[in-house]
């Protein structure tokens, strides 16, 4: 998602014009791109935390299956 790359370069202008509009511009849609890009990056960090909890509980999951069918736990 390169956050440090679009936060390094939030006041550079785009496309090469240096009046006031365009660096406005460029300003605040770097601003939204970082803004967009930071929620992007929180909800794949939660969703990769989750895998790899759910990865690290299934062998526990599948070992309390076996046994309940086996009839060990009650």
């Amino acid at each position: 998602l390169s956050l440090v790359v679009w936060a390094k370069n939030i006041f550079t202008p785009m496309y090469g014009q240096y009046d006031i509009p365009g660096r406005l511009i460029s300003f605040f849609m770097r601003l939204f791109q970082i803004i967009a890009r930071s929620i992007i990056m929180v909800i794949w960090i939660f969703f990769s935390f989750t895998m790899i909890a759910v990865w690290i509980a299934f062998p526990f999951f599948i070992c309390y299956q076996i046994f309940f069918q086996l009839g060990v736990i009650w």
